[in-house]
Order: C-alpha cells, then sequence, then structure tokens
C-alpha cells in the first residue's frame, strides 16, 4: 500500500508516494513528544528523512544501490537485497510480503519478475528467506554476513566448468584452550540447570550462554559438542545440523564463519523460555 506524502520547510521540499511502512517512520520522526504549541522548536541538525530510507533500518539508499552493492545477479539474490534496503534482518524479524520486493524491483530499474513464487523458493532452499505464512516472510540468520562477505557462491554438481579438486580441504573447527579449561557445571545464574531442558536445540542455546564469560564472539560446533560431551548431554557432531536447524529458522543464532552466537532474538527467548523463575 502506497501513501502520497508532501513535507515542506526550511531547506526541504519533497512530494512522493511512500510505503505505508515507510510513511508511519517518517511521522515518528516529525511527531516529537515534546513539541509546545505557540513556540518554535530549534531546527532538527539531523537531515530530513530521504524517499526509500527506513529510519533506524536500512543502510542502503535505495534498491538499486542494494542489489549493486551486495552483487545480487540472480532474482533470489535481488529478492534478499531488497529485504536488506527495506531494512529486514534476522535479529530485528521484521516480514515483508511478495508484493513489497515486486514493488521495490520496478524502482531499482529491474524488469519485474515472471517467477516470483520460484524465485522465492530458491531464496528459501538457499537458506536466506522464511515464510511464516503464506505471504510474510523474514530473512534468517545466514543473510547476516551478506553485507560484509557477499552472498556465498553454490557450485552445481557436475558442472564442467567446477574447479578441480586441489587436495585441501576445508579447516576443520577445533576446540580453543580457553573453552578446553572452562569449569565443567551444570548450573547457569538466571537459567535452568542444563539437564531440565528437554529440547537439545535450547541446550546449544544454553552452551553458548554458559561459554560467553570467555567467548563473548561465540563458539564453533566441534567446542559446543565438547562442552555438551563435558557436561554430561548428547549433542554430537552427527546429529548437530538437525538438532540447530530450528535455532537457524527462528534466528536464535547468528554464524559468521565457523562460529556461532546469540542473536539478540536469541537472549530473549533464554530470557523467556528458559529462564530459571524461582518465586
Amino acid at each position: 500500500m502506497s501513501v502520497s506524502i508532501k513535507l515542506m520547510g526550511e531547506g526541504l521540499d519533497f512530494t512522493g508516494e511512500v510505503t505505508l511502512f515507510q510513511a508511519a517512520q517518517i511521522m515518528a520522526a516529525i511527531a516529537k513528544p515534546d513539541e509546545v504549541s505557540g513556540e518554535s522548536l530549534p531546527a532538527p541538525t539531523q537531515k530530513p528523512p530521504v524517499l526509500g530510507e527506513v529510519v533506524g533500518g536500512s543502510e542502503y539508499d535505495s534498491p538499486r544501490q542494494a542489489i549493486d552493492a551486495l552483487k545480487a545477479n540472480t532474482n533470489p539474490k535481488k529478492i534478499v537485497a531488497i529485504a536488506l534496503y527495506l531494512g529486514a534482518t534476522s535479529q530485528n524479524g521484521k516480514t515483508l510480503t511478495t508484493d513489497d520486493v515486486i514493488a521495490e524491483f520496478a524502482k531499482a530499474g529491474e524488469p519485474t519478475p515472471t517467477h516470483i513464487a520460484r524465485d522465492m523458493k530458491k531464496a528459501v532452499t538457499a537458506g536466506h528467506i522464511y515464510f511464516e505464512n503464506k505471504n510474510e516472510f523474514r530473512l534468517l540468520a545466514k543473510t547476516d554476513s551478506i553485507p560484509e562477505s557477499g552472498f556465498t557462491s553454490v557450485k552445481q554438481k557436475g558442472s564442467s566448468s567446477s574447479p578441480k579438486p586441489t587436495g585441501k580441504s576445508a579447516p576443520k573447527p577445533t576446540v580453543r584452550s580457553e573453552i578446553a579449561t572452562m569449569p565443567i557445571i551444570t548450573t547457569l545464574d538466571g537459567h535452568k540447570d542444563y539437564f531440565s531442558i528437554t529440547k537439545r536445540s535450547d541446550q546449544i542455546l544454553w552452551i553458548l550462554k554458559y561459554a560467553q564469560s570467555v567467548a563473548p564472539n561465540g563458539l564453533n560446533r566441534a567446542e559446543i559438542t565438547y562442552l555438551s560431551s563435558q557436561i554430561g548431554g548428547d549433542i554430537t557432531s552427527r546429529i548437530f545440523s538437525s538438532t540447530n536447524a530450528s535455532n537457524v529458522k527462528n534466528g536464535f543464532i547468528s554464524s559468521t564463519g565457523m562460529v556461532i552466537a546469540l542473536t539478540a532474538k536469541g537472549e530473549k527467548y533464554m530470557k523467556e523460555e528458559i529462564a530459571d523463575i524461582k518465586k
């Protein structure tokens, strides 16, 4: 849904159409609670909102800039780039609709996707988006590193153009000395005892929280399974990915390289669902 707005003032003269969400953001920025009738307030030091800019959200000035900056060369990637431009992240859980995205394709000078459902499905398969319902989707933790590292290329099996193996395998995660020497306990202030937590996915969150004192940036999967075994748990490398899938889907964790860390959403979930409430 689009809204027509007109902004006029000292050094400002803008008329155009924005989305309902953007209009709400602009109105929130303008309607200051400390305004006093009959008195003029000092001119704001911040620049006025720009069409297409999400206040407190996107770092991109336009969908075109987001697509170019992120080198989104396919429609599924452009969907993610546009979502980031619109201020969505895995941590804020902002939902968008397919129509929101299609509208930004046109503004970016891109042809309207003719198979948007297929493109959306590819973005889901890539682990970039998750549909909350038939029409609304949000970004997953895998997109957190895209602004910094770009999209991860996926090699097609059997492709004749694929490079030949060099004999070097990807480095395997190892347990750092500071993790290996941590005291082993099953209690954590403000949270349930490890063994009173029934979901293995929640146990992973518990371990990440437990290790924050010595590993504030997070743990790799080898360290998580190591600490689980030391505590007496049963999270193994064989079941780690399937066990951790719900944390990825719900945006409770973020991944940077091999390091896995709690997100703000994950911290909130722990306080609400894994808290040790004593009355």
